[in-house]
């Protein structure tokens, strides 16, 4: 997860200092669709209400509180799908394409969010996050990580690069 924020709001010496989160880039990685299943209708419903609040900001500008904004963006990967060593993933993107232009949602999950096979080149994401609003990125970005532990120097390695704070928590 990437929080941009203004400032943490930990216990200790700079406890004092009220800081709020700007954004959330919530990263879910997992090997298969079926591990989706459990959690797709919860983050439905995170998409449909940060879609709401685009709406209200962009449509009725008087009846919109200072800083209510879009916050939660989802960025969605399945490692398991195996791409052929020739051509990439040009049938299956073909295909996840058109179903998307057809029925608007992402064809494994069902969600707008699309889904991309792989796993993330960390680089491009943060630099596509930290993109989004360059003064975030001068107040202040940290990612929160959870996963195995092969995966954890390469983020960590991507954080250093991108000047991205860099927590972990492993079990």
């Amino acid at each position: 997860m990437l929080a941009q924020y203004r400032s943490r709001n930990y216990h200790g010496a700079s406890s004092d200092i009220h800081k709020r989160l700007v954004t959330l880039d919530f990263v879910w990685i997992n090997r298969s669709t079926k591990n989706f299943e459990w959690f797709v209708k919860l983050l439905a419903t995170f998409e449909k209400e940060q879609e709401s609040w685009e709406r209200t900001v962009t449509t009725s500008m008087e009846n919109t509180i200072e800083g209510y904004h879009r916050f939660l963006d989802l960025h969605l990967y399945f490692t398991d799908i195996k791409q052929d060593p020739n051509i990439g993933s040009v049938p299956l993107d073909l295909v996840t394409r058109v179903y998307e232009q057809a029925y608007h949602e992402d064809v494994f999950t069902r969600l707008k969010t699309k889904t991309h096979v792989g796993r993330p080149n960390w680089d491009e994401l943060f630099d596509t996050i930290l993109a989004k609003d360059s003064q975030n990125k001068k107040k202040g970005a940290a990612v929160f990580f959870c996963g195995p532990k092969s995966m954890t120097e390469m983020v960590k390695a991507a954080c250093t690069k991108h000047k991205i704070k860099f927590h972990k928590e492993q079990f």
